[in-house]
């Protein structure tokens, strides 16, 4: 996993790893990012051909939050 993860967003812990599920036939992984202490699931990627891919995958989509994109709402475009 080469993505720094942002602490869960429900308790704040960064005991946070990678789960995954494979389908070894088809040499597919989806990943999702668990939290150790609240048991938090993050969303699942999509399905990758390697492990490494599918963690970057959901690790990119555990750090995204609802309120990314707030910051300057307010502002005007000139």
């Amino acid at each position: 996993m080469t993505v720094e993860l942002k602490p869960c967003p429900f308790c704040g812990s960064n005991d946070l790893c990678p789960d995954y599920e494979d389908r070894g036939e088809l040499h597919k992984y989806a990943a999702w990012i668990v939290c150790g202490k609240c048991g938090s699931n993050g969303p699942f990627s999509k399905w990758e051909n390697s492990y490494d891919n599918a963690t970057d995958s959901a690790s990119e989509l555990w750090n995204q939050r609802a309120n990314n994109n707030a910051k300057n709402s307010n502002s005007t475009t000139e």
